[in-house]
């Protein structure tokens, strides 16, 4: 069963500090991933924002990759329960 209203992930909120690394330091620190702040789901509505969570198996304090990120939305994809993510 889908849900018909759009269903929009905010899949990290990256606290990365208050000052830009050079691009070099950039480049290291995406290959080995960054500390997730906060995930937030938004427009589910009728799935808990809980559940979307879980499903997602991203949590605050995880250090995460792009990989990682895509991973968590295909596990999403593979529930069958969202129309848009």
């Amino acid at each position: 069963m889908s849900l018909s209203i759009p269903f929009l992930l905010l899949a990290a909120l990256v606290n990365l500090g208050a000052r830009a690394a050079p691009l070099s330091a950039q480049t290291q620190a995406d290959a080995r991933g960054v500390r997730v702040d906060s995930v937030t789901a938004t427009g589910s509505a009728r799935v808990a924002v809980s559940t979307v969570l879980s499903e997602m198996g991203i949590r605050p304090g995880d250090l995460v990759t792009g990989r990682t990120i895509q991973r968590g939305i295909q596990r999403l994809w593979a529930t069958g329960e969202y129309d848009d993510i």
